[in-house]
């Protein structure tokens, strides 16, 4: 019988298969939002995006404090450009490319290069920091769809807030040689 291995019916959609393609879809669509810029509503300033920006600095603080100075530069680099992008200069092509270009460094890579290459990581640890960037994601997921400016600036500050939480908590970890959690036992 077609569609059976096993003797187990075999499924094409289930929640795996609706979450990976939840995965490529939203991936396909970040990399057209880098390259070319756009963004689906006519955003204004809003001092609530503004200020919830600059949360990304407390995430680079946290690294100067442990000497990681270029991440945190990058952190910094972060906040600037998400303030530009997001609430002054939000029709700005260049701006909104740079925005996510390194916004895609620091809330993707970062957390990624700690579940998959960082030998000190335990697994409680890559599993927390897997499990923010996935909340954290679907955070940015929801941001991306609204559609009013009520709307994204809610979304967007509840994103920038819980990023920024979940990175710092990163940092102070990472910075403190604390991946392990034997201080615990």
């Amino acid at each position: 019988m077609e569609g059976k291995k096993n003797g187990l019916k075999r499924r094409s959609s289930g929640a795996l298969g609706s979450a990976g393609q939840l995965v490529r879809s939203s991936s396909v669509k970040h990399m057209q939002l880098l390259l070319n810029g756009d963004f689906h509503l006519d955003i204004k300033f809003s001092y609530w995006v503004a200020l919830s920006s600059l949360l990304y600095w407390g995430v680079a603080m946290a690294y100067y404090a442990y000497h990681k100075y270029l991440l945190g530069v990058l952190f910094v680099l972060i906040g600037i450009f998400s303030l530009l992008a997001d609430s002054v200069l939000p029709h700005s092509k260049f701006v909104n490319s740079s925005d996510r270009f390194f916004a895609t460094l620091g809330t993707l890579c970062s957390p990624v290069r700690l579940i998959f290459w960082c030998e000190k990581a335990s697994a409680l640890f890559r599993i927390k920091v897997a499990l923010l960037l996935l909340v954290s994601l679907a955070i940015l997921n929801w941001s991306r769809s609204s559609t009013s400016q009520e709307e994204f600036v809610v979304r967007h500050t509840v994103w920038h807030a819980f990023s920024a939480a979940g990175l710092s908590y990163i940092a102070v970890m990472e910075g403190a040689g604390i991946l392990s959690f034997e201080f615990l036992t």
